[in-house]
């Protein structure tokens, strides 16, 4: 079976190297800006306005003020994928601007605009946010292949982007996995620099890999998994998976300390960058916990288990804000527990369901595994694991029930799980037959 991976790694470029590496993500970013400030407001006719090919680089030369910059732009290939990159973002805008679902924000917008003979540009269709200019400071990368002169080193772990420069160093561990894998081209190379100053590499791989199918006979091989905020992830055998939020929370008060230090200290003086540059790293490491721990859980389960069920949640309509609330006379407003909202809203989004869901996808693809996603809006939380019966009066408060009908006593999460699992093998037979 070929599959399209990408691995990535940590790179440790010297200072001449940090140098050159600079240079190209300036020449990207400015190729980005420049091309996308050339478009008119409503960002049509992209293929008429950036061609791809040679004839690009027109605009790039004239704003060359430096000599590196001159040398930089005879690579063609990392200009190429900046244009199929804007390219691509703004054909998702406008594919979802033809559906004209615009949300309850910018409808409103829309109505004013009609009103006041305003020009409505709306910033994001369905999901899809327009392109922006990118900032200096922000997330820097670049992509390039073979055709434009990296050359990939795998044994001595080196890579080389340039043939002046000596090539760069790259942290690939001993035992992982690329050594084993049967590679049948290297497609690209994608490098990184985020806020924090740490430099990586993404290698994207074509590759041949042998996958036998696992032949389910019985519901002993198969797994409900609920995820949420209370605890990550409650299993239908019995497991409950946590994340470690003590280091998390000790480190949410570290950034809120540095927050209020930066806000107090003067714009962009050398202080002022030194306390954004703590703040990054910290905001850095929260997210690097959280990796770690939904690589973990991913993989537990899909070396365990055979038929894996989980929920089709919806984070973005989860994590809407709350709408106002009209008292009895339906002239005043009346509290809508606006901060509780906002509170639960950063718990559903720092659990990180969507990309659980995602790696629980394509692990159990890679494994021979299989995965089933059960509807929406199954109510798997009110259902009676014991007889059936569906509690419409369960609030999101209550962690333990008696079904009315059987007397049963349920803990709000487990029987979530065991019912996920119930009507995953239910769905999952149904397509067998």
């Amino acid at each position: 079976m070929k599959l399209r991976l990408a691995y990535k790694y940590r790179i440790y470029p010297t200072e001449e190297q940090e140098v050159r590496l600079q240079q190209i993500f300036t020449l990207a970013r400015r190729c980005w800006n420049i091309y996308l400030a050339t478009l008119d407001g409503e960002l049509k006719n992209i293929k008429e306005k950036i061609p791809l090919g040679r004839t690009n680089y027109k605009l790039l030369r004239q704003e060359a003020e430096n000599a590196w910059m001159n040398e930089v732009i005879s690579n063609h290939r990392y200009e190429d994928y900046v244009v199929k990159a804007l390219r691509q973002a703004i054909t998702k805008f406008w594919d979802a601007a033809k559906k004209g679902d615009v949300g309850r924000a910018q409808a409103r917008y829309k109505a004013y605009c009609e009103l006041t003979g305003k020009k409505f540009r709306p910033k994001r269709y369905n999901g899809f946010y327009k392109p922006k200019f990118k900032r200096y400071d922000d997330l820097q990368s670049f992509t390039t292949d073979a055709k434009g002169g990296a050359v990939l080193n795998l044994e001595e772990s080196t890579i080389q982007i340039h043939k002046k420069l000596s090539p760069i160093k790259i942290k690939i561990p001993k035992d992982d996995k690329i050594w084993s894998e049967n590679i049948t081209k290297i497609a690209a190379f994608n490098f990184k620099r985020d806020k924090v100053g740490r430099h990586f590499l993404s290698i994207n791989l074509e590759v041949e890999r042998e996958i036998e199918a696992v032949e389910i006979e019985d519901t002993k091989q198969a797994v409900g998994i609920d995820l949420g905020c209370k605890t990550f992830a409650v299993l239908s055998k019995g497991e409950k998976r946590e994340y470690d939020v003590r280091d998390c929370d000790r480190l949410k008060v570290k950034i809120k300390k540095l927050q209020e230090q930066l806000s107090r200290q003067k714009l962009k003086s050398k202080n002022w960058y030194k306390t954004k540059q703590k703040i990054a790293k910290l905001h850095a490491r929260i997210a690097n916990i959280r990796k770690e721990d939904t690589h973990q859980f991913t993989n537990y389960v899909s070396k365990h288990f055979d038929l894996i069920c989980v929920e089709d949640l919806s984070p973005k309509n989860m994590t809407k804000k709350a709408k106002p609330k009209l008292g009895e006379d339906g002239k005043t407003f009346v509290r809508n527990n606006k901060k509780q909202k906002a509170g639960l809203n950063r718990s559903i989004l720092s659990k990180n369901f969507f990309e659980t869901n995602r790696q629980l996808k394509y692990k159990a693809e890679w494994r021979g595994k299989e995965y089933v996603k059960i509807g929406r809006f199954y109510p798997s939380s009110k259902t009676c694991g014991t007889c059936g019966e569906v509690n419409n009066e369960l609030k999101l408060a209550h962690r333990e029930w008696v079904c009315t009908s059987c007397g049963t006593i349920h803990d709000r999460d487990k029987n979530a799980s065991e019912n996920i699992e119930r009507e995953g093998v239910k769905k999952f037979f149904e397509k067998q037959k």
